[in-house]
């Protein structure tokens, strides 16, 4: 299935569903407003809504990285899951655009404490950190820098995940 993501204020995104997109991308300040949310997913379902959580030093970062909350990555994540979203964009910001590799241990956290689906994001430098993200049977994760830097052949990738 084709997935469009979409990101925009509450007023946005919600009309967007009607047919257009597969998915919504909601930033993780939409958090702060759990009727949103909620509204969201029961209209919607889990399955049309992904949350991004921004992860600055183990806590939330809203604000377009600008604001570090005092919510512990984890609580928040237990939090999305216990009103109903199913999908996370969980974004280690120390390591976006690194080209350093992912911050493992946050996302073995997330998978131990956590039934919600994730995308890794943030770091993503070669082949050997997609093929890690597939064999921990994580949801999926994003590729950029490596990507535009050459660093990824995504045919060659997607070859060699068929057979993960």
């Amino acid at each position: 299935d084709k997935i469009n993501i979409y990101g925009g204020d509450a007023v946005e995104i919600l009309p967007t569903l009607n047919g257009k997109y597969d998915m919504v991308f909601i930033d993780a300040a939409k958090g702060k407003y759990p009727f949103f949310l909620k509204e969201a997913l029961r209209q919607y379902g889990s399955e049309k809504i992904v949350v991004g959580v921004d992860v600055k030093n183990g806590f939330v970062s809203t604000a377009g990285w600008l604001e570090t909350s005092q919510m512990p990555y984890i609580e928040f994540i237990q939090y999305l899951e216990s009103i109903g979203v199913g999908y996370i964009v969980a974004t280690d910001i120390s390591k976006d655009g690194t080209l350093t590799g992912p911050n493992f241990e946050m996302y073995d956290e997330i998978a131990k404490n956590s039934q919600i689906q994730f995308v890794v994001s943030g770091g993503i430098k070669d082949f050997d950190n997609i093929q890690k993200v597939a064999q921990k049977d994580y949801y999926a994760c994003i590729v950029g820098k490596a990507y535009y830097e050459k660093k990824i052949d995504l045919k060659e990738t997607i070859k060699c995940l068929q057979n993960v």
